[in-house]
Parts: structure tokens; sequence; C-alpha cells
């Protein structure tokens, strides 16, 4: 009676060692599969829309006449930026392309972005912020895209800037990434859109965009510019990486 149950127990052992580790040296007699596949629209949309502050749509962004010793200063209109796009890599640019080739550094220096006048060498540079709202009725705080410490506005660059000699950094469009990333207003990736923004800091400098709308408010900097009539194109491209 005794050797029996100890040779009922020691199968019990071995039935429950086999349901868990599975009996040494099983293998798959058939192994099949059903193919699957799908093909996923691409979009890539991208519409801009100059907006007056607290109202509707505009035509343009006008600063209208400026007052002599006017330093920095937001125009009565923003712009509205609406997108969606599902690569797996995308940026929104925003830039001027004031010449067709590239400029005499002897007349105009190095950098080219923001109005340009009407006499050779007459440039007013620019600013630009954005922010995750859909709209605006007020704006944002006029301040220096070049302070030390950021008051939350980037220069708006030019696609034919240069490298200004004897400075530490690379100002050319390009820049030292190649790929002219200090001019990205936006960037995402399939269910992740970003609005940039300096005042964030690092590692990302922007903030979670929940929808496809954000806005790019914009400014002047007259302060070193002389007495001119003004005007350019601000681009927004949508770029894959």
């Amino acid at each position: 009676m005794k050797m029996r149950t100890m040779l009922i127990l020691t199968l019990l052992s071995v039935g429950f060692l086999l349901a868990v580790t599975g009996i040494a040296g099983a293998g798959v007699v058939v192994s099949t599969g059903v193919p699957t596949s799908a093909t996923l629209g691409a979009v890539n949309t991208l519409s801009v829309t100059p907006t007056i502050y607290g109202a509707g749509s505009a035509t343009s962004i006008s600063f209208g006449s400026v007052p002599a010793g006017t330093g920095f200063l937001v125009p009565s209109q923003y712009i509205k930026v609406v997108h969606n796009d599902n690569s797996l890599a995308w940026e929104i640019k925003i830039y001027t392309n004031n010449f067709a080739m590239d400029p005499s550094t002897t007349t105009w220096g190095y950098n080219y972005g923001g109005m340009i006048g009407l006499v050779p060498g007459a440039r007013t540079p620019m600013g630009w912020h954005a922010g995750i709202l859909n709209s605006l009725t007020s704006k944002f705080a006029a301040g220096d895209p070049a302070a030390t410490t950021s008051v939350g506005w980037n220069f708006v660059k030019d696609k034919r800037d240069k490298n200004i000699p004897g400075t530490p950094e690379d100002e050319s469009w390009l820049g030292p990434l190649g790929d002219a990333s200090y001019a990205n207003v936006a960037f995402g990736w399939p269910g992740n859109q970003r609005v940039v923004d300096p005042l964030v800091g690092p590692p990302d400098w922007s903030y979670v965009d929940t929808d496809k709308t954000f806005v790019v408010e914009v400014e002047g900097c007259f302060g070193s510019a002389p007495a001119d009539t003004y005007g350019t194109t601000i681009y927004f491209d949508l770029v894959h990486k």
C-alpha cells in the first residue's frame, strides 16, 4: 500500500512537471498563418490665415504707419495655422525668402529675415511666438528676440541667411545641424503634435498640442531700421523628416 501511494505521488509530480514545462522534445507539427495587410492613407495639409485679435480673419499682416523711435511692435493680426500630417516625423518651418539670389553682403550684411525696404540695405528684423490656443484676444508682450534670458520670441530667419564671421554660433539658414532646425515652429509624429516656445526650455522647447490648430504671433523689430517702406511674405513649410 505504501509503495502504491508513493507511485501515485510520483506520477502526480511528473504530470504536474509536464504541465508546467511541457513534454521534453515536443515540437510543432504544423504551423500556418493568414496574410494580413492594410494601407493607411497619407494626409499632409497646411493652411495659414491672418486673423485679427478678438475678431475674424484678415487679408494680411499690417503694422501700418510706425512712429519713429518704435522698438518692438506687435501688429493687430496674428496667424492661425491649421495642419494635419500622419508621416513618421514632420516639422513646420517659418521663414522669409526675400531674395531670388544671394544678395551683396556689403549692402545687406549676412542675415536677411524680416521685412526689407525699398532702399537697398534697409531691413527691419521680425520675431515670432507660437502657442497652442486656437484663437487669441490679446497680444503676447513685445520683446527682444536676442535677449539672453528668453522673452518668448524667436527671430524670423531668411532662407539666404549666412553665417556671420567671427561669431560663436552658425547663423546661416541651414545652421550647424544642416536642417534649419531653429526655424521650426511646430513638429511631431503620428498622434503627437508639439508647438515650439523657447520659454519652455530643454529638452523639447515645446508644448503638446492636442489638436491640429495653433497660433503664431509676429512682431517688428524697428529699433535699428531706417525710415522706409517695408514688406515681405512670411512662409510656412510642412517638411517630412
